[in-house]
């Protein structure tokens, strides 16, 4: 079975001992939304809110990582990204892993120009 935000929430909250209207306390969503974002009936709650989630979770980057990235799977387009892109990005873990190093490392404005002019064709 594939696995998706809902159910890597399940995963990785039973593995810590969690239960589920402890996680929602936590994170101040209700234990029935957070019931139905797990059975994948919600779409994955925002960006502020997954944060809580991995920190509630105590997930490592790469966990948290993996849970943002199975987020982004619940929305058509997601905020603040040209739709254009949005499938090459989810199709590309390259791209993605690239991006997050350059967020981890403040690449700046001025090196970015420098990375658009290098692969221009």
């Amino acid at each position: 079975m594939k696995e998706t935000f809902g159910s890597y929430i399940t995963k990785m909250r039973e593995r810590k001992g969690i239960g589920l209207r402890e996680l929602g306390r936590q994170i101040g969503i209700s234990s029935e939304h957070l019931c139905n974002i797990e059975k994948d009936r919600r779409v994955a709650p925002p960006y502020r809110n997954q944060l809580e989630i991995a920190k509630a979770l105590q997930l490592t980057k790469e966990e948290s990582e993996t849970l943002f990235d199975l987020a982004i799977k619940t929305k058509q387009i997601p905020d603040n990204v040209s739709g254009d892109i949005v499938d090459y990005i989810n199709g590309n873990t390259n791209v993605i892993k690239a991006l997050r190093m350059a967020r981890d490392k403040s690449i700046s404005g001025e090196r970015w120009i420098e990375f658009i002019n290098q692969i221009k064709f």
